[in-house]
């Protein structure tokens, strides 16, 4: 056996990296990668490219992994995943993609794919400054990702199947998530605090779960949802919204909306109602087993809507009573 032969069959048994992870053209480094399923961006030139939108598209039409390395990454026009089956995953939190420009910081357009485990750091100054944009991607997932003073909403969503976990929205100029003609969203474990308009807010949305997040001092409601259908509202805490204490908002507030579950919130301190059936456009919701907690709103639970269930074993309409809510 030759001694290159050798050499490689020694790394093999030794675990060793026969490919390093190089922007190098030298052979058996960085062009081997190319069009390789991973591809890792690191600042320091030890990855395949410095630039996360170059990392991208280094993958192949199949997608892969985008590995992103510790780091502050300056952007200043928007990231396109724009490859399906892609999914880009930074360090943590020690993984900052940071701009001051009027851009959408991750912009995902195809099928099946995801961010985990990053840090977005946008410009509350500049009005269409939004974190995430996911658009006609269905099964997508955004998971560990923390969101910080954009100028516009944290994370906006038209597309269906769309799952949010463990992420951080802080104090953004907009809405913390917004969902516009979606179904099947979950979002669960999440922390929105500070933003300047709802911090979750539900258009024309049905079949969706917002679960055991916590959603407090919004300048607007703390969940709405609007022309919203065949959906669960559970194991939230909402407090302090309607933060700047005009009696306008709700800590859960639905209009137009039909056949919800809105149950077992822990809802204090939300300056208009608690929770709020605002017109009896909404029909056939179930609000059960609540607790309202405060001495600064105008009221506990507000119920205008039709049907609203269920109605307590001796019949009557007293939600706090009969429907297992905890008016404190």
């Amino acid at each position: 056996m030759g001694s290159e032969a050798k050499r490689m069959v020694l790394n093999l048994q030794t675990g060793g990296n026969l490919f390093d992870h190089s922007e190098k053209f030298d052979q058996g480094l960085g062009n081997v990668r190319r069009g390789a399923g991973t591809v890792i961006v690191a600042l320091d030139g030890t990855g395949d490219a410095t630039s996360i939108q170059d990392g991208i598209d280094l993958l192949p039409s199949t997608g892969g992994v985008v590995y992103i390395k510790e780091g502050t990454y300056i952007i200043t026009t928007g990231i396109k995943l724009n490859i399906a089956n892609t999914r880009i995953e930074g360090a943590g939190y020690a993984t900052n993609i940071q701009t001051v420009n009027n851009v959408t910081m991750i912009n995902i357009t195809k099928a099946d794919c995801g961010v985990r485990n990053v840090r977005l750091t946008g410009d509350r100054t500049k009005a269409s400054n939004i974190g995430i944009s996911i658009f006609t991607s269905v099964a997508t997932s955004i998971e560990g990702v923390r969101i910080d003073t954009t100028g516009s909403d944290g994370i906006t969503i038209n597309s269906d199947n769309i799952r949010i976990r463990d992420c951080s929205i802080y104090t953004g100029a907009g809405r913390g998530i917004y969902l516009v003609g979606s179904a099947n969203a979950f979002v669960n474990n999440c922390l929105i605090h500070g933003c300047d308009d709802e911090g979750i807010y539900l258009s024309g949305c049905y079949n969706c779960i917002i679960s055991n997040s916590v959603i407090m001092s919004c300048d607007k409601h703390g969940i709405s949802l609007s022309a919203g259908n065949r959906s669960i509202i559970n194991g939230n805490i909402l407090r302090d919204n309607d933060n700047l204490n005009t009696a306008t908002y709700d800590g859960i507030s639905l209009s137009a909306s039909d056949e919800n579950v809105i149950s077992n919130n822990r809802c204090q301190d939300n300056d208009r109602y608690e929770i709020n059936i605002s017109n009896n456009t909404c029909d056939k919701n179930i609000i059960i087993g609540n607790q309202c907690v405060g001495t600064n709103h105008v009221g506990a639970i507000n119920d205008a809507g039709t049907n609203t269930h269920p109605n307590g074993a001796s019949g009557t309409t007293n939600l706090a009573l009969d429907d297992l809510n905890i008016i404190i």
